[in-house]
């Protein structure tokens, strides 16, 4: 995938970006710095604030940042943490609804 993404950065095809090396590779590098292809630094690469409606994108900076769910279930962090919670399942699965529908994406 490296060589894939320098080819295209050659041709043109792509601008040479952080955001675009770290999708196609699973890594980026910013000033030095390693950026691995995880959730979080995937929603907050400019690629997805640009294709994702900015009423999702806040949506999904709440669940999977701010209240860390994904860690929570994961790796079981919070004992107190319901993560069957009907809201948080509810909101959960209308988003994964409007994920496979293409309804969070830009026109």
């Amino acid at each position: 995938m490296g060589k894939m993404y320098a080819l295209f950065v050659s041709e043109e095809v792509l601008e040479p970006s952080m955001d675009n090396e770290m999708i196609l590779t699973g890594v980026g590098h910013n000033k030095g710095r390693r950026l691995d292809r995880t959730l979080g630094t995937l929603i907050k690469t400019d690629f997805a604030k640009k294709e994702i409606i900015s009423e999702y994108m806040k949506i999904i900076d709440i669940i999977f940042c701010k209240l860390n769910i994904r860690n929570c279930i994961m790796h079981g962090l919070g004992e107190t943490f319901d993560y069957l919670n009907i809201g948080i399942v509810a909101i959960m699965f209308q988003l994964l609804w409007d994920v496979a529908a293409c309804e969070i994406f830009n026109d």
